[in-house]
């Protein structure tokens, strides 16, 4: 629009879009070098001449104030205020005959188009090529963040102790990529985080990263060695693929009760651990070659043991690698930005994460799984499900009254205990499964001198009621030592601890 005018001798440029499925159209004004959107209009509202170009696909060529008036008698002052004589109009016409919108030229002065009317029909050619590659452009990389997402996991599952964040951010291309990443709940309180990158863009790379994440994830319910998920991805790809494929993958299983991590590595970035002191470290053992390079390749696990909470941080290679840099700085660059952080505000740790790791648009696609790992302490634990049904309760405090008797906890702190947990199933109930409908998932651990309970739900929690006093959460939080509450659209988790012994009399007794 910019350079329409002086390109055609015009003294302004209207280019007017139809919006898609839409009877509306969106008018682009230019003027004296300055370029305006204007506000979007419906079309049986825009009586102008351009939007009868575009409506019937011929052109206007008015010259003259008279000629526009005999033509559009209810424009004449509009035409008047503008200062403008004359007028032409063209349609703008994608390469496939369909037209994208219209072009109109207006003139200070009367003007004899028969001579300019090559020129104007040049521009408005210009301006449909130029149009057609950009809404196809922009039409190629919706589909491909469509099928991106397609690909990945819709949603990450709710875990008691091991929360989960992920990110993903596209590349600066329509190209769909191939990073991927996955998040399983193993059994025996183990989960699984894998993520990955078929070499690569474009449908290929995401057709068989999609093959291998599900490979992948079939493999690691049944094999508790992810070395061994590894060398039979390894095996399925040389066995599988037409021609020769590169991927590289890491597998980590979280073993919170036993306090470990389990992982290798195929050619895949090494993973970062933020410790609760603010101290990374890499983890760069278990290094081996990437899927499906090597057909007799082996893999080999390395074990870690966690401390006190720590975050993980699995990510691809668009995070870290840099044109006219090496990857080493990369990673000291992401070790640098995590130094000193504290682990507790997770889902903002990462969103800074990324802000300060990646451009706007990166070169390539980055994906990031994060892990925020409390390790349980050696003890004893029991597990209720039941349904989002008040009728439920009575049972649920029995059971846990009991298994608190067992663990010899006095009764002034076991019934508050008991009363923190009600509390905090009843909300559940209440806010995320309004309709009765839904479980609600209860753990308890005595670990050490202190009673963990985790209550949680998969719903959506709803505004509480007007008749609700809210109180629920404040006696939870008198009652407990420690309470927090995560939400997420997967669900809602509600953690909370008390200590045992003598320093609780006093709390106790009020």
């Amino acid at each position: 629009i910019r350079f329409g005018a002086p390109a055609a001798g015009a003294d302004e440029v209207n280019v007017v879009l139809r919006v898609r499925g839409e009877p509306t159209v969106r008018i682009y004004h230019s003027t004296a070098g300055r370029t305006d959107d204007w506000p979007t209009v419906t079309v049986d509202r825009a009586a102008l001449p351009v939007v009868d170009t575009i409506l019937s696909g011929e052109s206007w060529y008015l010259q003259d104030r008279e000629e526009f008036v005999r033509h559009f008698p209810a424009l004449a002052g509009d035409l008047d205020r503008a200062r403008m004589q004359a007028v032409a109009t063209l349609p703008l016409v994608a390469s496939n005959g369909d037209i994208l919108g219209g072009i109109a030229f207006a003139f200070a002065h009367a003007q004899d188009f028969a001579s300019v009317k090559p020129r104007l029909a040049a521009v408005a050619d210009l301006a449909a090529q130029s149009l057609d590659r950009a809404q196809l452009f922009e039409h190629q990389r919706d589909v491909a963040s469509a099928l991106q997402i397609a690909l990945l996991p819709s949603a990450l599952p709710l875990l008691d102790d091991v929360p989960v964040e992920a990110r993903y951010v596209a590349g600066g291309d329509v190209a769909v990529g191939g990073d991927w990443y996955d998040v399983l709940r193993l059994g025996d309180g183990r989960i699984g985080l894998l993520i990955g990158d078929a070499a690569g863009r474009g449908v290929e790379a995401a057709t068989m990263m999609g093959k291998v994440r599900h490979v992948a994830a079939a493999l690691s319910m049944d094999l508790t060695s992810p070395a061994a998920v590894l060398d039979r991805i390894n095996r399925y790809l040389h066995f599988i693929a037409s021609r020769r494929s590169m991927i590289t993958c890491c597998i980590v299983i979280v073993d919170a009760e036993r306090r470990t991590l389990r992982y290798a590595s195929a050619g895949h970035p090494p993973p970062l651990l933020l410790t609760h002191e603010g101290r990374t470290c890499f983890l760069e053992g278990a290094r081996g070659v990437p899927l499906g390079v090597v057909a007799d390749a082996r893999y080999t696990d390395a074990t870690y043991a966690l401390g006190r909470e720590t975050t993980l941080l699995l990510y691809t290679d668009g995070l870290v690698e840099r044109r006219g840099e090496w990857i080493d700085d990369g990673l000291g660059r992401l070790a640098g930005v995590l130094a000193g952080r504290s682990n507790d505000d997770f889902a903002t740790l990462c969103d800074d994460l990324i802000g300060a790791m990646v451009g706007a648009p990166p070169d390539d696609d980055v994906a990031l799984l994060a892990a925020h790992i409390v390790p349980q302490r050696a003890g004893r634990k029991v597990e209720v499900e039941l349904p989002a049904d008040a009728s439920e309760l009575r049972s649920v405090r029995h059971e846990l009254g009991r298994w608190l008797t067992e663990q010899e906890v006095e009764p002034p702190v076991r019934d508050e205990v008991l009363v923190a947990v009600n509390e905090a199933v009843a909300n559940s109930a209440l806010h995320a499964y309004p309709s009765g409908e839904g479980r609600i998932r209860v753990a308890l651990t005595h670990d050490d001198g202190t009673l963990h309970a985790t209550v949680v739900d998969a719903g959506q929690w709803r505004p509480r009621p007007a008749d609700h006093d809210g109180r629920g959460l404040a006696l939870i939080n008198a009652l407990m030592d420690d309470v927090r509450v995560d939400r997420t659209t997967a669900g809602t988790r509600v953690r909370m601890s008390r200590r045992l012994g003598p320093t609780r009399q006093n709390r106790s007794k009020n």
